[in-house]
């Protein structure tokens, strides 16, 4: 038996959701997404298969992000003892069309599984400062790989990898030196106004199409751009707009130590 693909995982998880939800499930559902119940009844019997819109819906319906509703269809294949195509690790979830999905099978050893392990692209900061959030392959230098459990919820987050550059690399020493690379997470709580956080480590734009890796905090005067370096003076930023000024927050680091 090959492997199960995304309509048999995106059934599971309905079959076992309608099932779960008793009498007259089926006829809410359909309610809830404009649909009639022999659409939804379709949908159960495999008749029907429902374009990504209406089962993006459908998970929203019963409280799920998709790839959460996915995920309880890919357990329900493997508690089963059926074979399903590995989760795909995706660079923005946007749209099918818009999104970068990283393919291909990695030859591990017994015990280790590729759903622990989470693929950031790793890009340059002026991509990440770009104001488009889709990023293309041509744009991405390389993965960065990351044991998944370590992210925590953030898995489920747009995550770029930055490397720090020479250029002005040492303003955030000793936190971060040149050729760090720091995780970016741009769908951070954090990044937006109401939800800033004062003097944590934001990936930043310059205002002149660069980016850079600071501190922040709130003055009377302004935001103010700040460095781990104390012989690199303060300034205000170039716009007190958060949403300007921010790519995203910085949640992880990667650092050498041969030299420490």
């Amino acid at each position: 038996m090959g492997e199960k693909g995304i309509d048999a995982v995106f059934h599971a998880a309905l079959e076992y959701e309608i099932r779960k939800g008793g009498r007259g499930a089926q006829a809410r559902l359909a309610k809830a997404i404009g649909k009639t119940p022999t659409y939804v009844n379709d949908l159960l019997k495999r008749k029907a298969y429902g374009s990504e819109a209406t089962r993006r819906e459908i998970a929203k319906v019963f409280g799920y992000d998709y790839e959460d509703f996915l995920d309880i269809g890919r357990q329900i294949l493997k508690d089963r003892g059926e074979a399903i195509e590995p989760r795909p690790r995706v660079w923005k979830r946007e749209s099918a069309s818009a999104s970068i999905v990283l393919l291909g099978e990695l030859e591990t050893k017994p015990g280790v599984a590729l759903e622990d392990y989470y693929a950031a692209p790793l890009i340059d900061g002026a991509i990440a400062a770009g104001p488009g959030r889709v990023i293309s392959e041509t744009e991405v230098g390389s993965l960065v790989w990351i044991y998944a459990p370590e992210l925590r919820h953030r898995q489920r987050h747009n995550l770029v990898a930055i490397k720090i550059d020479g250029k002005n690399g040492d303003s955030m020493l000793p936190t971060l030196c040149p050729g760090d690379i720091v995780l970016v997470d741009r769908d951070d709580p954090g990044s937006d106004d109401s939800a800033f956080i004062d003097r944590k480590i934001y990936a930043v734009r310059d205002g002149q199409g660069g980016a850079a890796v600071k501190r922040l905090y709130r003055s009377p005067k302004g935001i103010v751009v700040y460095s781990d370096n104390r012989e690199v003076p303060p300034e205000i930023a170039w716009t007190g707009n958060i949403a300007e000024l921010i790519i995203g927050r910085v949640v992880w680091g990667w650092r050498n130590l041969l030299d420490a």
